[in-house]
């Protein structure tokens, strides 16, 4: 009897790990489609040029990951990185070090407990560095100036400006969890680091 009983607690909590586990990748994958922040129509004719950003690390935060090149998505709005471990980089905005706001955007989590690439985004505080490493192998270092919070399907301003100093926005999520795939299954709120090249 205590076998059998044994026997069958084992096996519900092997149910519950793999039902959890299917949870997860099915909410990491539904996560990962929803776009970042809405992008200005001119943005789709503005392609930058110049050395491409391919890595980046914020030593206050732990973060040593590849950058992808992320476009538009339906709806004219940002695409988001495909991984979870990685950032991704506006390719029709500003190059990082060149003129206007170069935007990097990376998941905080799904919402469970996958963690993404900008997890701990929200303690980085002004001073703290942001290094972008190009694909020149030339690193150019950025020092945080401000952090903001904005609703997720609000207008960010200043975002995607190509013009003007070189500066850095960096983007995540934040918030409250909305788990509706009405509305994509994401976060309530958007949160971006500011950087510039001369913030010190």
């Amino acid at each position: 009897m205590i076998r059998n009983v044994q026997g069958l607690l084992a096996l519900a909590i092997s149910a519950a790990a793999l039902g959890y586990g299917v949870l997860l990748l099915v909410r990491a994958s539904t996560y990962a489609l929803p776009e970042a922040v809405s992008a200005p129509p001119s943005a789709a004719l503005a392609v930058g040029a110049g050395d491409i950003p391919v890595r980046i690390i914020i030593p206050a935060i732990s973060v040593d990951a590849p950058i992808e090149k992320a476009g538009l998505v339906a709806g004219n709005r940002m695409q988001t990185p495909r991984k979870f471990a990685d950032a991704a980089w506006f390719a029709y905005g500003s190059v990082p070090g060149h003129e206007g706001d170069a935007l990097i955007a990376g998941h905080k989590d799904n919402g469970l407990g996958l963690s993404g690439v900008f997890k701990h985004l929200d303690d980085l505080a002004p001073g703290d560095e942001v290094n972008i490493v190009m694909q020149s192998g030339k690193t150019i270092t950025f020092l945080v100036t401000a952090t903001s919070s904005y609703p997720y399907d609000a207008p960010i301003p200043g975002l995607f400006s190509t013009s003007g100093a070189a500066r850095l926005s960096l983007i995540t999520c934040d918030g409250s969890w909305i788990d509706s795939m009405s509305e994509g299954m994401t976060y309530d709120r958007r949160l971006i680091v500011e950087a510039s090249m001369n913030a010190m």
